[in-house]
């Protein structure tokens, strides 16, 4: 599917959510309800987009939404398709979409954790009519509790395996308390 084409830079001939018409659309002014959105509320952000026919027969247009998330700790896909709108729009004439982003539109499985995680930071919303012709870009930030941070939960292999978590705990600690052999990991 496209994201393995994303990731491989394969060019199919027919992209995912390929369409045709006997006219054409243009898309513009995106525009989202907000720029963060709470993950710890039931906040919803709302994506518009204007559709214009810019020919002279009436046509039906698929509007659709991606999300990519700009840093993210486990692998994800380049982008993910999250909503999409079918529009009529008569030549000449301007229509609006909605779709909406909530915190079910990030989340991910994490096998580790056996669980639906959303890790906070920058998405970008990709607004397009296929997988290979995104039109409009924005940005957003969720804020929330980072299911990937550090906490009492942790394990201490995980810290271990930072490097710049171990430097921290080498400047507050005793000289020699914190290594690999001292956290019991080698022998």
């Amino acid at each position: 599917g496209y994201r393995y084409y994303d990731i491989k830079g394969v060019v199919p001939q027919y992209p995912f959510g390929h369409g045709l018409s006997y006219t054409g659309f243009e898309l513009s002014n995106l525009r989202l309800s907000g720029d963060v959105l709470d993950l710890g509320r039931r906040e919803v952000l709302t994506v518009s987009v204007d559709v214009t026919n810019m020919g002279d027969r009436a046509g039906k247009e698929v509007v659709q939404l991606y999300i990519s998330d700009a840093e993210s700790t486990p692998h994800k896909p380049i982008k993910e398709l999250k909503g999409f709108s079918k529009v009529y729009v008569e030549a000449g004439e301007t229509r609006t979409v909605e779709m909406t982003i909530d915190k079910r539109s990030l989340e991910h499985y994490d096998p580790r954790a056996c669980a639906w995680c959303v890790e906070p930071g920058v998405f970008r919303v990709l607004v397009g009519t296929s997988a290979a012709d995104i039109r409009l870009t924005a940005e957003f930030r969720a804020r929330g509790v980072n299911p990937y941070g550090y906490g009492p939960d942790t394990e201490i292999a995980k810290v271990m395996s930072d490097d710049r978590a171990v430097a921290v705990l080498q400047k507050h600690l005793p000289e020699g308390s914190v290594s690999r052999q001292a956290m019991g990991m080698e022998l």
